[in-house]
């Protein structure tokens, strides 16, 4: 029998928070993931994750769990198994064998307007990102973000070349920035592996007068912490 994997996001890491947030002065953020193997693709959304500031940790839940998110929190809602693993209730990504590589694309995005139109429209372009990723495992290629393949995966979704910037402009929400990461099965023993991905630019910031630096990104910047681990019959 193959062996069967879960991937899910253990925490997401605010790097910095956007210097271009419209309506409060934290960000409301929300991120699309596009999964694909060599036969098998999907995609999902999360909740939006409103009042996070720079240096913030904060986490995706499985939608049938309740929102929490720290130790105490669950314990306030009875949950004790939460105590136990928390893993176990960080939002899954993939459940089940992987065929070859398992390539993952992210998007964050900042919901600046109270809308979610990567949400809404999540059928009609992350389901073709999946696909994308897929027939490029299927050819022995490895997804990733260089700045060709990322143009050749838009030129993909769109069906036309050249439209990205009209697809992401047309938006109401703020597209913080997008990656791809590629994992391998493996088979040694280990609770876990966890591979770390950067969604959206930051900078360095200086105080002249008070020559102080600060991190600082024009749309967010966020590290996003992916555990694949074995499921174990």
């Amino acid at each position: 029998m193959a062996e069967r994997y879960r991937v899910w996001v253990e925490k997401v890491y605010c790097i910095a928070e956007s210097n271009d947030d419209q309506a409060t002065s934290s960000d409301e953020v929300y991120f699309a993931f596009s999964m694909a193997d060599k036969s098998t693709t999907t995609y999902l959304v999360t909740d939006t994750r409103e009042g996070v500031n720079t240096g913030d940790t904060f986490h995706y839940w499985n939608k049938w769990e309740a929102k929490i998110d720290s130790v105490s929190d669950a314990a306030k809602a009875g949950l004790g198994i939460v105590l136990q693993d928390p893993s176990k209730h960080c939002l899954t990504l993939w459940e089940g064998p992987i065929d070859g590589s398992l390539a993952i694309h992210i998007q964050g995005w900042e919901e600046d307007n109270g809308k979610s139109p990567v949400r809404d429209d999540a059928a009609k372009w992350l389901g073709k990102i999946s696909k994308w990723m897929q027939r490029g495992l299927q050819k022995g290629g490895k997804p990733n973000a260089t700045k060709a393949n990322i143009r050749s995966m838009w030129d993909f979704v769109a069906g036309v070349a050249g439209v990205t910037a009209l697809i992401l402009n047309g938006m109401d929400d703020d597209f913080v920035g997008e990656n791809i990461v590629t994992l391998e099965p493996y088979t040694h023993d280990a609770d876990y592996v966890e591979t770390e991905v950067q969604v959206g630019e930051w900078y360095e910031q200086t105080n002249d007068l008070l020559n102080t630096k600060k991190i600082a990104s024009k749309e967010g910047a966020y590290k996003l912490y992916l555990r694949m681990g074995k499921i174990k019959s």
